[in-house]
């Protein structure tokens, strides 16, 4: 993939996480976290799921899965910690509101650069993105105190 596209593809990745959180700031007025989050759940898989059966991917991806404990566990652990941070976010955006938890959230990819050296011990921490990710954390103080 050039480097236009991926940039152009995490952009609109941002957009789309900027407008839901907005829906679920309105939706969760009104409905549960929990709930909330397991009708997206039941869609995303319908409708994911569908993707993956029609371009043929999801039997091949099956057939690696079940030949990888290894990958049967990374799913296992990435679902669990998908499905945390989804409650994490949503009972922010419910105790507060979806601005100002979607800016403490953008902290993430300090913690992604940390967990992928941790996990992995993958170097993905530059002077650029540790310069970011400083600056990040200054704007957390900075809505932090801002937003008491």
């Amino acid at each position: 993939m050039n480097d236009q596209i991926w940039l152009l593809l995490a952009t609109g990745a941002s957009m789309f996480w900027g407008i839901t959180y907005v829906f679920n700031g309105q939706i969760l007025k009104y409905i549960s976290v929990p709930t909330t989050i397991a009708i997206h759940a039941f869609a995303i898989s319908i409708i994911i799921g569908l993707i993956a059966f029609f371009t043929g991917s999801l039997k091949a991806d099956v057939q690696t899965i079940i030949a990888s404990r290894h990958l049967m566990w990374l799913l296992v652990a990435g679902t669990i910690t998908f499905a945390i941070a989804e409650l994490f976010i949503g009972f922010s955006i419910a105790g507060k509101n979806a601005t100002l938890a979607g800016l403490i959230e953008i902290s993430y990819p300090l913690f992604t650069a940390l967990f992928a050296y941790i996990l992995f011990r993958e170097m993905q921490l530059t002077i650029g993105v540790a310069l970011g990710g400083v600056l990040v954390f200054l704007g957390v103080a900075v809505i932090y105190w801002f937003g008491r």
